[in-house]
């Protein structure tokens, strides 16, 4: 079930991710590994999906740093709505050519 999920949010079929009745609002952390569709992982998501994702979370202005998700968790106040902190794993190229352009914008 959820390799079904994961598949459908990187065509497309989704939201941009899942958000679960059951989760109270707090600060998630979207972990990329690659951005550019070629590879058929689950964890190459298309540059396409990844630039309705960052227009979304723009719109929502509630991207913050990692420091500040620190303070928040630490601080345990209870949140009103998610705040979600980006990081992106290992340092390929795509995050250069496929991501910075989109995050530059």
């Amino acid at each position: 079930m959820k390799a079904q999920l994961r598949r459908l949010i990187k065509l497309g079929a989704l939201p941009w991710g899942l958000r679960t009745v059951w989760q109270r609002p707090g600060v998630r952390f979207l972990i990329y590994h690659k951005v550019g569709g070629q590879l058929s992982l689950d964890i190459d998501l298309p540059v396409e999906l990844f630039r309705r994702q960052m227009a979304f979370l723009a719109d929502t202005g509630r991207v913050i740093s990692y420091d500040q998700a620190l303070e928040l968790l630490e601080r345990g106040d209870p949140l009103g709505e998610d705040r979600y902190v980006l990081t992106f794993d290992d340092g390929y190229e795509d995050f250069y050519s496929c991501v910075f352009p989109v995050l530059g914008t």
